[in-house]
């Protein structure tokens, strides 16, 4: 066979020839590149991902109100009483959310209470509570005076009347402390009851005379003692009078890290 060549068939050659070199020259897609294996020059090694922001720890909630009768009237309080109510700061020295039970609208009084107001109505007697003996009071005609010692835990009072003087601002450690009465009458009394949710003040009146500055405030000792709140404060009235205002005050005990 003779090899015979033109200038057609050598330009074929050539140009098949350049081909081959170009394809054998030409890295395949899947093979890895050199340049991304070593890196980019300039870039920084990729950061390993932040950790979530840790969860903050709660404050203590503060201690149930709850009120009824006439001071909450289509959902607004009665302007004599002024109420204040806040959860402890959280771990992050935040505001902790106050829960949904915190305060409570009482729609009525419980049978036992009824039963109390009742004789409440026909008792003969006065108290009063946190008066010093030299405070003058109103006469109170065919009412005598009747003493209450409030060194027990649990102090119960029902009687005609009531008049809370401003001597018993200090704190107090009774564990609950009960009044029923037809008339509580307010003169600048202050009351602080200190601990858990086991405490107690309440107050059933048919009559409220709210006179000069008066206040009820429930505290915390600490998260650790009172982690489901602090004491109770419940009041109703069915009817109220004066012009002094009662401040309501319920704190929760803020958060603390163990030393």
């Amino acid at each position: 066979m003779k090899n015979v060549m033109n200038g057609n068939s050598a330009l074929v050659i050539l140009l098949t020839s350049i081909t081959a070199f170009a394809i054998a020259c030409t890295p395949r897609a899947d093979a890895p590149s050199k340049a991304a294996a070593a890196g980019t020059p300039g870039e920084s090694a990729p950061q390993a991902p932040a950790k979530p922001e840790e969860a903050a720890q709660p404050g203590g909630q503060p201690g149930t109100v709850i009120i009824g009768g006439a001071m909450m009237i289509n959902g607004v309080l009665d302007s004599h009483f002024r109420l204040t109510q806040f959860a402890g700061s959280n771990s992050k020295n935040r505001e902790t959310e106050l829960a949904k039970d915190a305060f409570v609208i009482k729609t009525d009084l419980m049978p036992s209470e009824k039963d109390a107001l009742t004789r409440a109505q026909a008792d003969s007697t006065f108290v009063r509570l946190g008066c010093d003996a030299d405070v003058h009071l109103p006469a109170f005609p065919g009412l005598t005076e009747a003493k209450v010692d409030l060194s027990f835990p649990i102090v119960n009072i029902v009687a005609n009347t009531v008049v809370l003087c401003g001597g018993a601002r200090d704190a107090v450690t009774n564990d609950a402390i009960s009044i029923v009465a037809k008339i509580v009458y307010s003169n600048a009394f202050g009351f602080t009851i200190t601990g858990n949710h086991a405490k107690s003040f309440s107050i059933v009146t048919q009559y409220f005379g709210v006179n000069a500055g008066s206040s009820v405030t429930s505290e915390t000792t600490s998260l650790e003692s009172s982690p489901l709140g602090g004491p109770q404060i419940s009041i109703w009235a069915s009817d109220i009078q004066g012009d002094g205002e009662f401040r309501i005050l319920s704190r929760g005990a803020d958060f603390k890290k163990a030393d």
